[in-house]
């Protein structure tokens, strides 16, 4: 089964913007064995508001990357489980904040987006 022609463009589109786009960090992701490592861009945020389940806001660290699936394929980066999900919960995530200081976190969620083939991984800390 293939894509259309937009679906397909808007893939490498989705890839480009969020490696190549103006606003993509370097982002250093590795195995929870430690096994492999790659190096790759995306992009990256953090905030410190969140909503507590009464939709009351709190003051909690977000942290979150954006990267390809198709380039971590392309590297040989283990992103899927033999029964086709993406596993990277616990993988560890590195990357440089704004003031330039290098943040280490563990993936805690995944969120793939089979359109687009971008995957969100909300991060904590990796202490």
């Amino acid at each position: 089964m293939s894509a259309g022609k937009i679906l397909a463009a808007a893939r490498i589109d989705a890839a480009k913007f969020t490696e190549a786009g103006g606003f993509q960090v370097d982002v250093s992701l590795t195995t929870p064995s430690g096994s492999v490592t790659v190096n790759i861009q995306g992009t990256g945020s953090g905030s410190w508001v969140n909503y507590d389940n009464d939709g009351n806001t709190v003051n909690a660290q977000k942290n979150s990357i954006r990267i390809a699936e198709s380039t971590l394929k392309n590297l040989g980066y283990p992103v899927r489980n033999p029964n086709g999900q993406v596993k990277l919960r616990t993988h560890k995530v590195s990357y440089m904040d704004n003031n330039g200081d290098e943040k280490n976190y563990l993936i805690e969620e995944v969120y793939p987006n089979a359109n687009t083939g971008l995957i969100v991984c909300m991060l904590g800390n990796s202490e």
